[in-house]
């Protein structure tokens, strides 16, 4: 989605999309303003779109600013920047046909003269040779902190002078016409003689340092006047600094102007990147509705960031409010919750996540990938994907999972989306079983729509009555199937399956787990072992699935002999 040409536009869309618009209107205007950008041929706009590339963060320049923490040069770069902001808006801009948003984010109340005048008297006021090289004492070229700081350097200026005319007095004392100050080793002023003359310096004298056949000195005067023009460089230094620091104060005095310019200006970025995104092939503009419940209705649709000629769209309808009256379960978009199995690897969490993130997409105003797309604003998105532990915190994958549904279960509402991928899984089958189920059951009270991808079959069929439920899953083609003799059902090759990636009604009878082992290269030995132990597994359970119905039977027969009447099994 990232098609920003600035920092501060690039942290605004990273806020859009971390909160999501949930107030119809405002989403409808930011939606009206991507989509009149996305076709816009006004040159201006395409010249503020091309010049926001060219200026640097400001957003984080004016908190430096505001926090007296910018450098010189840091400081020269944003106000070049801002004055190259101004021209991009020039005085008068307006869009013609443009939606309401634009117009306030080119407002002249923003854009005002009076902010025009003062970022280009502060510009003006700097010398950039001084700010590049970060030479506050001489940073200012014009203005009363110009004039203070020149008052100083004068005084630096004067001593200066003192120093260079005493050389005369040091000509005459030691007869030497030619004698000139040196400066050595950052030591300034210094009388060179060589030792053969040193001999005959004043005593008042002072050697500084000395080689094999020179010796350097500071006279009384030189050494008084040095201190002197410290004390007077220290001040200026002193000065310089609070200069700058009131300089500073000065700009961080219009900060809420500025700010405003420039979230004015990050608004309008990410309103561009947006735009581009909407430019791409496959995307629409999505007809999002302020509903009493969530639902979802989506034609072709790809992931945002899988998209391409290789992914599979699918078109998903749930929850829809004007689809009440479909006859069947399995083919029921009025349901609140989709059911969703299939095979290993076949695109079940793809497929929740594509819907979870189209949503998020929709309600930041963007352009969405599918062919056609009409949703419910949703107040919130939860999520229960993926496995992973907190050990700092003493809490195993499993305790992670558990704490993510608990807090799901205690938020969620009916204008909510929830996603719940495999819930249950981390424990034995029976307690993760009856946990999915009593977690579906609670989420259907709650009325959410949701997404729950599961690979306990038996939950699609304990559902399977119940309206509020569409059972669905990932559609294959079975290459080699299994054997339909039971002798030889174990000893068969793993059956290999074709991914189609399209979502099709009803559940899926297995998830062919053996598939996916052989896929990652599973030893065949192994996988032999596996199926073996797998159809006797399954053996076991359908015996001890018919056991008890022939018990059932037998006891309502029992009972009917008897006159009595028959319990419900």
């Amino acid at each position: 989605m990232d098609f920003t040409h600035s920092q501060f536009g690039r942290r605004m869309l990273r806020r859009w999309v971390a909160h999501p618009l949930v107030a119809a209107d405002r989403l409808r205007e930011r939606a009206e303003a991507v989509a009149f950008l996305r076709d816009a041929a006004d040159p201006a706009l395409g010249r503020l779109r091309a010049g926001l590339s060219q200026l640097v963060d400001l957003e984080r320049g004016l908190c430096r600013i505001r926090y007296a923490q910018a450098t010189p040069p840091e400081l020269l770069r944003i106000l070049r920047s801002l004055s190259a902001a101004m021209a991009l808006v020039p005085p008068g801009l307006h869009i013609a046909d443009g939606p309401r948003i634009l117009a306030e984010l080119l407002d002249a109340d923003i854009w005002t003269a009076e902010l025009r005048d003062a970022v280009h008297g502060w510009r003006e006021q700097l010398d950039a040779v001084s700010a590049k090289a970060a030479r506050k004492e001489t940073l200012f070229a014009q203005g009363p902190l110009a004039d203070e700081l020149r008052a100083h350097q004068s005084r630096v200026e004067a001593v200066d002078a003192e120093l260079q005319g005493h050389i005369s007095e040091v000509r005459t004392q030691l007869g030497d016409t030619s004698l000139e100050f040196r400066s050595v080793a950052g030591a300034d002023y210094l009388v060179d003689l060589r030792h053969s003359r040193a001999k005959h310096v004043p005593p008042d004298w002072v050697r500084v340092s000395a080689t094999k056949t020179h010796g350097r000195f500071h006279t009384p005067f030189v050494v008084a006047n040095l201190a002197e023009r410290e004390r007077r460089r220290e001040a200026l230094q002193l000065a310089a600094r609070d200069a700058y620091q009131r300089f500073l104060a000065q700009i961080a005095a219009h900060y809420a102007s500025l700010r405003r310019m420039v979230t004015s200006l990050a608004t309008l970025d990410a309103l561009f990147s947006l735009a581009m995104l909407a430019q791409q092939p496959g995307f629409c503009r999505p007809d999002v509705v302020d509903a009493p419940a969530a639902f979802v209705d989506l034609c072709d649709a790809v992931h945002p960031v899988l998209r391409g000629a290789a992914y599979v769209p699918n078109s998903v309808r749930l929850g829809l409010p004007d689809a009440e009256d479909t006859p069947t379960a399995e083919d029921n978009p009025a349901a609140r919750a989709m059911i969703l199995t299939g095979p290993n690897a076949g695109g079940k969490s793809s497929l929740i996540r594509t819907v979870a993130l189209i949503a998020i997409m929709a309600q930041c105003g963007s352009y969405v990938p599918a062919s056609r797309a009409r949703l419910a604003i949703v107040d919130a998105v939860f999520t229960r994907i993926g496995a992973s532990d907190k050990l700092m915190a003493a809490q195993s994958t499993f305790m992670v999972e558990m704490r993510e549904t608990a807090d799901i279960l205690r938020h969620v509402s009916p204008r909510s989306l929830a996603v719940i991928d495999e819930l249950g899984r981390g424990t034995s089958t029976h307690d993760g079983a009856a946990i999915a189920f009593a977690v579906l059951a609670h989420l259907l009270h709650c009325r959410p729509l949701v997404f729950f991808v599961t690979h306990y079959a038996h939950l699609a069929e304990a559902f399977a009555a119940n309206s509020l439920v569409r059972s669905c899953h990932m559609s294959y083609v079975e290459l080699s199937p299994a054997s339909a003799n039971p002798e030889h059902s174990s000893a068969g090759a793993i059956p290999e399956l074709a991914f189609l990636y399209k979502l099709a009604n009803g559940a899926s009878t297995d998830s062919f787990g053996l598939n996916v082992a052989r896929i990652a290269g599973l030893p065949d030995s192994l996988l032999r072992c596996a199926k073996e132990r797998a159809a006797c597994m399954r053996t076991d359970l359908d015996s001890r699935w018919a056991a008890r119905c022939a018990a059932l039977l037998r006891r309502s027969v029992a009972q009917a002999k008897r006159g009595s009447p028959i319990s419900e099994a």
